[in-house]
Parts: C-alpha cells; sequence; structure tokens
C-alpha cells in the first residue's frame, strides 16, 4: 500500500500493552492508566534526562485517544493500527468496506464480472440510457409526435411587449395547435 508509514500492522496491540492494560480494559480504567503514565513521561518532568523520549508521551496520548473512543476501539480491536490510519483517511464507519475490496480475491471477482459483462452490462447500459436514444441504435424519428417547444424568446413584435413562453413548432408551422396557451 503506497503512501503508508511504516509499523502499520492489522495485529498490532500495542496501545493496551503501553497503558499496561487488558484489552477488555473500561473508560476509566483507560483515563487512570493515562494519567498515571502521562505524569511519568510528560517533558516537562524529564528535562535532561538521558533515556527519556518525547514520542512516547505521543504514543500514550494516541493509544488514550484511540481506546477511549468507542469507534475508534472497535477499528483498532479488528483491524490494528493499519485499521485505525485507514479509519483517519475514509472514516471509520467504512473501515470494513475499504478491507473488503481490498481483498485480492473480491478485486478479481470484479474483474471477472466486468468482462463477463461487458464492461458491466455496456458500461453502464451506454451511459445509463437502456433505450439506446443516440448513435446507431437510436429509433427512427416518427414524425407524427407532437414535437413542440417551449421558449422565453420573443417570437414577434407583439411578443416583445408580451414576454411569456410561447409553444412553437420545431417547424415553425403555424397551426392551431401551436398557438399561445392561455
Amino acid at each position: 500500500m503506497k503512501g503508508m508509514p511504516n509499523g502499520l500492522n492489522t495485529t498490532d496491540k500495542s496501545y493496551y500493552e503501553l497503558l499496561e492494560l487488558p484489552s477488555n480494559c473500561t473508560k476509566d480504567e483507560i483515563n487512570k492508566a493515562y494519567r498515571k503514565l502521562a505524569v511519568k513521561h510528560h517533558p516537562d518532568k524529564n528535562i535532561g534526562k538521558p533515556d527519556f523520549s518525547p514520542e512516547t508521551f505521543i504514543r500514550i496520548k494516541q493509544a488514550r485517544n484511540t481506546l477511549i473512543d468507542d469507534e475508534k476501539r472497535k477499528v483498532y480491536d479488528q483491524y490494528g493500527t493499519l485499521g485505525i490510519y485507514i479509519g483517519e483517511q475514509v472514516g471509520y464507519s467504512r473501515v470494513a468496506t475499504y478491507f473488503i475490496f481490498t481483498n485480492p480475491i473480491i478485486q478479481a471477482l470484479i474483474v471477472c464480472f466486468g468482462v463477463l459483462t461487458g464492461c458491466f452490462f455496456g458500461c453502464f447500459c451506454c451511459c445509463f440510457c437502456c433505450c439506446f436514444c443516440f448513435g446507431k441504435c437510436k429509433p427512427a424519428r416518427n414524425m407524427d409526435d407532437d414535437d413542440t417547444v417551449v421558449t422565453d424568446e420573443p417570437q414577434g413584435e407583439e411578443d416583445i411587449l408580451n414576454l411569456e413562453p410561447k409553444l412553437i413548432s420545431p417547424l415553425n408551422i403555424d397551426s392551431d395547435k401551436y398557438e399561445r396557451l392561455n
């Protein structure tokens, strides 16, 4: 997967280990463990210590923010840190769908279906038009149909003063059925 940070995987349960908690812990236990570890690893408390790493404090904060949110925690428990990363990109409710469609078997089935149906039923039935109303498949035009056009453009001198829509024939034939509608 192009562009993803290193260290992401679906089996990572390091947030629980980092907070020293079991995977079935409550929100209160998460907050209590976070406060204890945040004080211990806070950058202001560890100035000048050689074994101090500010990244540890950041990871503790990420672990708490992930595990305290029910939706993020569900994604993390099922898909690990990779699921959290994907959730930030596409939304946490769509992570399962993302993993379904990135499965090589599902991708192969989609390609096979596309090939077998002729580009998914002819490019979705010729661009969503099931009656083939264009090109060589276009049906012959029946001249008996009432092909009228409604226009707002004035057609004569009297229409310039009275700008109401007028029905006109496509061939500009004067006929009783193409007169102004009142």
